[in-house]
C-alpha cells in the first residue's frame, strides 16, 4: 500500500517537513523519487569525495558499495562534501562478507580514511587544520602479504593524481602515521 504524503496545516510546517525528510529517507509513496534522487546525490558524492579508492576497485563494486552505504548511512553534517565519515569503517567490514577474499579491504579503508582527512581539510574554515592530529593507521592490522608492491609504493602518486590540490609525498607509506595539513590553498600529506 503507497502512503500519501499528508500536508499539515501551515503552522506545523516544521511537523509537515519531518514528515516529508523521513518519508524521503524511507522512499515511502509519492516521495520514492526524492529517495533515488538522495541516494544518488550520495553516492555521488561518496564518488567525488573517495576517489583514489573508486580508482583502485571495479567500477561496480565501488558503484555497488557507495549506494548500499548511502541508503544505510545518513549524513551528519550539512555539507555534501563531508558525507562519508563512516565509509572507511564500512569498506573494512567488508572483509566479513561474501567477498572477503576478493580485495584488501584494510588497505583500501585505509586509504578511504586518508581521502575522507583530505576532504575535512579541504573544507574547513580558513585558518583550521594548519597542523592536524596526525592519521594514525595500525601497520600490525594491515595484511602486507596480500598487497601488489608496486600498488603500495605508488600510493602517493595515485592521491595525487586524484586530489591535485595537495602535495602528498610521492614514497608515502601505508604503514607509517600520517599527517595533513593546509599550507595556503594546498593540502600536504606526508609521514610523520
Amino acid at each position: 500500500m503507497q502512503q500519501r504524503f499528508e500536508p499539515t496545516p501551515p503552522n506545523d510546517y516544521a511537523n509537515s517537513l519531518q514528515q516529508f525528510c523521513n518519508a524521503v529517507v524511507q522512499g515511502e509513496g509519492e516521495v520514492a523519487s526524492y529517495s533515488n534522487n538522495y541516494r544518488a546525490v550520495h553516492t555521488s558524492a561518496l564518488s567525488n569525495t573517495f576517489a583514489t579508492t573508486r580508482s583502485l576497485l571495479p567500477t561496480q563494486v565501488f558503484t555497488a558499495l557507495a549506494q548500499v552505504y548511502a541508503k544505510h548511512y545518513q549524513p551528519k553534517q550539512w555539507d555534501i562534501n563531508l558525507y562519508g565519515d563512516q565509509f572507511s569503517d564500512f569498506l573494512n567490514a567488508q572483509h566479513n562478507s561474501p567477498k572477503a577474499n576478493y580485495y584488501d579491504w584494510l588497505w583500501l579503508a585505509n586509504i578511504a580514511a586518508i581521502e575522507y582527512a583530505i576532504s575535512v581539510v579541504y573544507y574547513a574554515e580558513d585558518g583550521a587544520f594548519t597542523c592536524v592530529e596526525p592519521l594514525k593507521i595500525d601497520p600490525a592490522e594491515h595484511d602486507n602479504n596480500s598487497l601488489d608492491a608496486s600498488l603500495e609504493k605508488s600510493i602517493g602518486q595515485h592521491l595525487q593524481q586524484q586530489h591535485p590540490y595537495c602535495l602528498v609525498k610521492p614514497q608515502l607509506q601505508l604503514s607509517h602515521e600520517i599527517l595533513l595539513w593546509r599550507e595556503a590553498q594546498r593540502i600536504r600529506i606526508d609521514n610523520s
